[in-house]
């Protein structure tokens, strides 16, 4: 049996590691039909193999669990132990998501992919793992579960599905195999069965995950919060940076950010799903109207400091960005205009050209939102381009610029545009401009908790 190995091995460019081989021999027992191991040792070219003590023993080889009969030796309670761990681990939330995401998925991932566990098992695995997620971001446990499963593109966590996954991957595998010149793997990959999901039955792999994405955007759309999503897909700026580990933000605020991406603040009207009493669903600190995200995050007169804080940082920071490249810069300055005093967040000068930079921060429900709110302050401030022009000193031209950014960080291409004609990088000011806005909405939930 050593000889055919080796043999195989070779075919393989590969070479036998007797450190890493044990040698299994099986003796009829007299007078039963059973076998038993044996113990007395076996010699290979000069050299004793290290023997199977007992039918329940094991070979390790990277990390995986090999029966003696070939089988890789899985337990859900050791994904279990492994949870667990992460979850006690003194680590910020942040850290543990992307522990999960970069070692014990991969991890999990090899050792399914080669064991036998069934579709119930995966499902099982899946359910653990976005469980587990969903304790660590502090979210409710109600919460839809296709959004641990979207892409970051899609504002989700970027999670797998083991129940779709893992049988495609056995199937890739064997389809490789089936394509090698060796006639012993390719017989092999024939007797492999593979169970894999009607999803995804008969396509190839690329369309295969473009068709489980397309399942659980889908599934997510068709809940109440997945409706509210679909307008920050629309945003150029995608929140790429937030499950990076890359400590943008501080752990506290990471855990309120990720519910205001996913629309998952605790309001009344999010706790009581489906309840329309008013007495019920209205306003905790004001009482004037239902408590949703928008009323909270935008309307609620509780929180109107706050939100006047998430304005002037967006626009503190558009200010100092364009120090940085050269701009002469004046914060809330007084114009005026027939008898009516006017202050833009920004009146920037750079040599002969003038700007009005005046910043908004919206609940963006839809697209339509952010645009008319830059529409509207471009035509605010069109009528004081003669005014700045004098009081700056300006020969060339003045633009008026609206910027919308919404409160949970919905930036418009568009938007982007604006900021390349002031001559600032897009990428860098969209992505700050998103964290800001994010960052701002979470210190008004904040606010509006305590």
């Amino acid at each position: 049996m050593v000889e055919i190995t080796e043999k195989f091995f070779a075919r393989q460019m590969l070479a036998v590691n007797l450190k890493k081989c044990k040698a299994l021999r099986l003796l009829p027992v007299k007078g039963k039909r059973t076998l038993k191991v044996s113990s007395d040792p076996m010699l290979w070219k000069g050299e004793q193999l290290p023997m199977v003590k007992s039918i329940d023993d094991f070979i390790s080889y990277l990390g995986v669990k090999v029966s003696v009969t070939g089988k890789v030796i899985w337990s859900v309670d050791q994904l279990r132990l492994w949870l667990d761990r992460v979850m006690k681990a003194p680590l910020k939330p942040d850290q543990k998501i992307k522990g999960i995401k970069e070692v014990l998925i991969g991890r999990l991932t090899y050792q399914l992919r080669l064991s036998e566990a069934r579709v119930c098992e995966l499902r099982r695995v899946t359910r653990m793992v976005r469980k587990a997620c969903k304790q660590i971001l502090h979210m409710q446990l109600g919460a839809p579960n296709a959004w641990a499963h979207l892409p970051l593109r899609k504002c989700g966590l970027g999670l797998p599905d083991f129940e779709l996954t893992i049988p495609l991957m056995r199937r890739a595998a064997c389809e490789k195999m089936k394509s090698s010149p060796d006639p012993v793997v390719a017989n092999i990959s024939e007797k492999i069965p593979i169970y894999e999901s009607g999803l995804t039955r008969g396509l190839d792999v690329r369309a295969a995950k473009r068709a489980i994405q397309d399942k659980y955007e889908q599934a997510y759309l068709s809940t109440q919060r997945g409706k509210l999503m679909n307008a920050r897909w629309i945003s150029a700026v995608k929140p790429y940076w937030l499950h990076g580990g890359t400590g943008v933000v501080k752990a506290g605020e990471y855990v309120s950010i990720n519910k205001l991406v996913t629309r998952t603040i605790e309001t009344r009207q999010f706790i009581h799903p489906g309840v329309t009493d008013f007495e019920t669903l209205k306003c905790r600190r004001c009482g004037k109207a239902v408590e949703t995200d928008l009323h909270v995050l935008n309307e609620c007169p509780f929180t109107r400091l706050a939100q006047c804080r998430r304005h002037n940082f967006i626009a503190d920071y558009l200010g100092k960005v364009l120090v940085d490249h050269g701009w002469e810069v004046w914060r809330e300055r007084l114009v005026k205009k027939d008898l009516e005093n006017f202050k833009p967040d920004l009146i920037c000068r750079k040599g002969a050209e003038g700007a009005i930079i005046d910043v908004t921060v919206p609940y963006e429900s839809n697209e339509a939102v952010l645009q008319s709110k830059e529409r509207f302050k471009e035509a605010k401030y069109a009528g004081l381009k003669g005014q700045v022009a004098e009081l700056l000193n300006i020969n060339g031209g003045v633009k008026v610029v609206g910027i919308a950014v919404g409160a949970l960080g919905t930036i418009l291409t568009s938007t982007l545009e604006k900021a390349k004609g002031l001559g600032l990088d897009p990428v860098k000011v969209g992505k700050s401009l998103q964290i800001s806005a994010l960052r701002g909405s979470g210190h008004v939930w904040k606010a509006f908790r305590s």
